[in-house]
């Protein structure tokens, strides 16, 4: 569950950022700071992270650029958890399954050693059980382990190109505010 909804997150935040930019881009290269503001304050953008970004350094455009990078900056930050959101735990499960495949192999392992020792080896079903416990629950961690750590990691680059994404806006946008205070008569 948690790979589909973060597949689904990460689909739809990443899709809305080149609809929603444009524009913005567009306005700002004429200097149109209202509608830029008008754009990223739009009840569609208010999900889009990168939006937010944007948001936050026209609040501050009239900054000098150290502080519009700091200002940017922030807001990245502050953007991230709720992107990375759920990658842990995909992490985690996918490092944890293999170990609990192994506490089972080798409780499976007691259980035949415990039978041998009561028993014999005279009867082989009698020890079967054990070892077929040992091979089903590291079949069972693997089979869990594999996929998620495949889909963390896809999740994760997914993750990373909307970072990429809002460095790449904040950059385009402090220099696209410093391109217009350059000019004269522009704000």
């Amino acid at each position: 569950m948690v790979i589909i909804w973060k597949a689904v997150h990460i689909q739809h935040v990443h899709a809305n950022t080149d609809s929603i930019m444009k524009p913005v881009n567009d306005e700002a290269a004429r200097g149109q700071w209202e509608q830029c503001r008008e754009l990223v304050s739009d009840a569609v953008c208010t999900r889009s992270p990168v939006a937010r970004v944007v948001r936050a350094g026209l609040d501050v455009r009239h900054e000098d650029r150290e502080i519009q990078e700091s200002v940017l900056q922030e807001a990245i930050l502050h953007e991230l958890p709720l992107l990375q959101r759920g990658l842990a735990l995909l992490a985690v499960s996918g490092a944890v399954a293999p170990l609990l495949g192994l506490l089972g192999t080798v409780t499976g392992m007691i259980e035949t050693f415990r039978i041998i020792t009561l028993h014999g080896t005279g009867d082989p079903k009698l020890m079967s059980g054990g070892i077929s416990e040992a091979l089903v629950t590291t079949e069972v961690g693997l089979a869990i382990a594999i996929p998620v750590m495949l889909a963390h990691t896809w999740l994760k680059r997914r993750v990373d190109h909307v970072i990429g994404d809002m460095e790449e806006q904040a950059v385009h946008l402090v220099n696209t505010i410093e391109r217009q205070q350059e000019e004269p008569g522009r704000d």
